[in-house]
């Protein structure tokens, strides 16, 4: 005759044993799942801090560009609508009205580097090319700034009309205008947010 009591203890064994190998597979599945929550959350907040770094240095690009150059943003004691001015002091003049516009453009600048660092970290090739392409447009504006500034300086305004014309383009512009520059822009922030706003559906 079979003893139940060695029946009971196998049982009993055999449930302790699957249980172990269900917590050991929960345990598992809970690790992993966790993984993808963190990496999911970590790229959210990439994300989210990269396009929130582009669009202030979008504005920032605006603001520098602005047509609209008001009369406090000359230095004290300009007269703006004087023609007695020298071309020295016109160049100094726009030098200070531009140099307070791109403080807080290369603020912005810092910010978007190093927002995009951290995302690169992660989709590598990607991002980098695309804010590469945004730092392009912001080098361009910086150049063609140098150039019309230089050129009231030398009194050379109008002597090359064509080129003169571009540059003007590219500093002074508004939001919707379609000069070069500002498509560059407007493509350069629509690639990132084609790729970075797909990870903030989440």
């Amino acid at each position: 005759m079979v003893d139940i009591s060695q029946y009971i203890s196998i049982t009993k064994d055999v449930i302790v044993a699957v249980a172990a190998i269900v917590t050991t597979c929960l345990a598992i599945y809970g690790v992993k799942s966790w993984r993808r929550e963190l990496a999911g959350k970590t790229q959210f907040e990439i994300a989210r801090n990269l396009l929130k770094a582009t669009y202030k240095l979008r504005d920032s690009i605006a603001d520098v560009r602005s047509p609209l150059i008001l009369g406090v943003e000359f230095p004290e004691g300009y007269d703006v609508s004087s023609e007695k001015s020298s071309a020295e002091q016109k160049s100094q003049a726009y030098s200070h009205v531009y140099c307070n516009r791109l403080k807080p453009l290369w603020v912005a600048i810092d910010e978007f580097d190093t927002a995009a660092l951290e995302a690169e970290a992660i989709w590598e090739k990607a991002i980098k090319r695309m804010a590469e392409d945004l730092r392009t447009c912001i080098n361009i504006l910086h150049d063609s700034i140098r150039f019309y500034i230089d050129s009231i300086h030398s009194d050379s305004i109008n002597q090359k009309k064509e080129f003169d014309r571009n540059i003007r383009k590219d500093i002074s512009a508004s939001r919707n205008s379609d000069d070069e520059l500002s498509k560059k822009i407007r493509n350069s922030i629509k690639a990132l947010e084609e790729e970075l706003k797909p990870h903030l559906k989440r």
